[in-house]
């Protein structure tokens, strides 16, 4: 018996690959306003910072469509309205895939001007070069929510779920201990 849980397929695992984008793009945000609020050093760092989270969140998006379209025939043949569903976080999904990696590359750009800026004294500029990144990425968090939330409707309103792990009983879903407890009586 591993510790591990196993690797669900690749049609399975969508649900997992979701969470990275979901956790690191809005976090990228937060990291974005602290390099506009924070002295020139500080600033550089956030800005390296928000880079990375931007590119890992993009190509979590990526990779998350990716398995939702391999997860999207566990749709076919449901309820009308969760094909409706599908439809609208299927379409949503690749429009925040592709809004997500064109922001990761303008951020290379603002962070870039940025840290020129800064070389030269004008930190307010730098400043507003990230605040204005934050105009943009605001939306773009917004329709990730929303593809998030038709996803979550196709979980929790229509039950559509992706096989994970297949449990063959009592003794793969219990740790040992409990198993051998029940046993025990």
């Amino acid at each position: 018996m591993s510790i591990f849980p196993p690797i669900p397929a690749w049609d399975a695992i969508h649900p997992v690959l979701i969470h990275l984008p979901l956790g690191v793009l809005p976090l990228a945000g937060v990291i974005v306003l602290l390099a506009a609020l924070t002295n020139a050093q500080w600033s550089r760092a956030f800005a390296v910072w928000a880079l990375v989270l931007l590119l890992v969140g993009a190509v979590g998006a990526v990779l998350a469509v990716m398995s939702g379209e391999a997860a999207g025939e566990l749709v076919e043949g449901a309820v009308p309205q969760a094909e409706a569903a599908f439809e609208r976080h299927e379409e949503l999904a690749e429009l925040a895939r592709t809004v997500f990696a064109g922001l990761a590359v303008v951020y290379v750009g603002v962070s870039l001007a940025g840290s020129l800026l800064l070389k030269r004294g004008r930190r307010a500029a730098a400043s507003g070069a990230h605040l204005a990144f934050l105009v943009l990425l605001a939306p773009a968090l917004v329709l990730l929510a929303n593809a998030a939330h038709e996803g979550g409707r196709l979980v929790h309103e229509f039950g559509i779920r992706a096989p994970i792990a297949q449990y063959s009983g009592v003794e793969d879903a219990l740790p040992a201990r409990e198993v051998e407890e029940e046993h025990d009586d």
